[in-house]
Formats: structure tokens, C-alpha cells, sequence
């Protein structure tokens, strides 16, 4: 617990979470909107952004902060499996108020509703967060090592090309992990944005109304947040999370 008071680890989860916060609450209501198959224009997604910014930011950073004490005693996979249901709360915000805003259900979602489909959400961010996470490494040096010394001749670690190399390895992860998770994604932002749906009866409708699309729709814009997130679990997360590792 003592490494979420010190003040090195706070400065890298506000970075963390400003810079995400910046990005989520567009990329979130065009995955919302598809739910319900609606558009808006640019205009207002712009506007309802800013508008949600401060406090997609207070809760991302909430967020993380909650997150950390269970990567120190527990375990990564454990910490980002929280890390999925409270980000549902943080989608919860944003898509509560886009609902709302925006009449998309016939019954509004209350504040109460920002933490429905919280199952969704674990398993969600276990995947699209988790495996990266944890595999990136495996990847690169199983995929893309082999691939780059294939082309462009023997790799080490200090060699200028290792940056690359990482990088490419977290993005491939990201898309995989991103794409496999994107079902509950949409069964949970659904769910809040309608409160007379349960878990059941989302995937009910999700599935009688877009038939497979119900799998992958909303992708893009996630993967685009994701990979995001991902470089940034890389670049910053790693060095708050690792503290008290070295």
C-alpha cells in the first residue's frame, strides 16, 4: 500500500490516466451508439467529450489507484480483473449520461447503474488488458524476434531496434486481445445504457438484433483505445506497478 502514497507512483497514474481520459469518452460513446445502431455528428460526440473529461479523469485515476494494492499483493491478472470492473464504472459514467442525454432507452439509467454488467467487465479487461500484459514479451521474443532476425539479421536486447520490436509485439497482442474481448464489452456499455436489460437478456438482444456483428462491432474504436492503453500499461503502468519489484 505504501507505494500508492509515494509520489513518483501518483505522477505516473495521473499521466496514465489523463492521457486515456482524453480519447475513452468519444471512443466509448461510438461503441455505445452502435449498441442501438444510432450516430451523431461530430459536433456533439466533441462536445459531450469535453463535458464528461474531468470526471472520466477523477474516476480513471480512482480507478487505478484502487488497482495497484491488489497487483502488489496479489497478482497482475487478479489486479486487472479489477482494474474490468472498475472501468466499467468509468465506461458507467459516460454511458449512463450518453443514454440519458440522448434518450436511447425507454427507461433512463440512473447513477445506481454505472456498475451493471460488472461480470462482463472483469472479463472483459482480463483479456484485453491482462494478456498484453503478461504476454507481450512471450510474443515478441517467440513471434517477433524470429520475424525481424529473419529479415534483418541477429537481435539483442540493447540493440536500437528493441523498441521497435516491443512495441510491435504489444500492439499485436492488443488487437487480438481487444477483438477477443469486444462480446461482453457491448453486453456491459448496453447494459447500462438500458436498465431494463439483465445478463441474459443482453445477450438476447444483442445477438437477435446484430447476429454475429454482436462480436465485433465497436472493435475499431476500441482497438484504437486499446492500443493506447496497452503502450501506456507498457511505457508507465510497468514502471508504478515494478516499485516495489526492484
Amino acid at each position: 500500500m505504501a507505494s500508492v502514497l509515494d509520489a513518483k507512483v501518483q505522477s505516473y497514474i495521473a499521466l496514465y490516466s489523463g492521457i486515456i481520459s482524453t480519447l475513452s469518452p468519444s471512443l466509448t460513446t461510438l461503441q455505445l451508439l452502435k449498441t442501438f445502431d444510432r450516430s451523431i455528428s461530430a459536433k456533439e460526440l466533441a462536445t459531450i467529450s469535453i463535458r464528461i473529461f474531468p470526471h472520466q479523469c477523477f474516476l480513471k485515476w480512482a480507478q487505478m489507484n484502487a488497482a495497484t494494492p491488489v497487483k502488489e499483493h496479489a497478482n497482475p491478472w487478479l489486479a486487472f480483473g479489477v482494474v474490468g470492473v472498475l472501468q466499467g464504472g468509468v465506461y458507467g459514467q459516460c454511458t449512463t449520461y450518453v443514454s440519458k442525454l440522448l434518450g436511447l432507452a425507454k427507461k433512463p439509467p440512473k447513477l445506481q447503474d454505472l456498475l451493471r454488467g460488472s461480470a462482463f467487465a472483469g472479463s472483459r479487461d482480463t483479456i484485453s488488458q491482462g494478456v498484453p500484459f503478461a504476454y507481450s514479451a512471450t510474443v515478441q521474443s517467440a513471434v517477433v524476434d524470429p520475424l525481424y532476425s529473419s529479415v534483418m539479421g541477429p537481435v539483442s536486447e540493447d540493440d536500437a531496434s528493441q523498441p521497435v520490436r516491443r512495441m510491435a509485439a504489444v500492439m499485436s497482442c492488443s488487437i487480438g486481445a481487444t477483438v477477443a474481448s469486444q462480446f461482453p464489452h457491448n453486453c456491459q456499455i448496453r447494459m447500462q445504457a438500458d436498465p431494463s436489460l439483465g445478463y441474459a437478456g443482453v445477450v438476447r438482444v444483442l445477438t437477435s438484433e446484430f447476429g454475429i456483428r454482436a462480436f465485433y462491432m465497436g472493435a475499431s474504436a476500441r482497438v484504437a483505445l486499446l492500443l493506447v492503453v496497452n503502450s501506456l500499461n507498457e511505457l508507465v503502468l510497468k514502471k508504478a506497478w515494478a516499485k516495489d519489484d526492484s
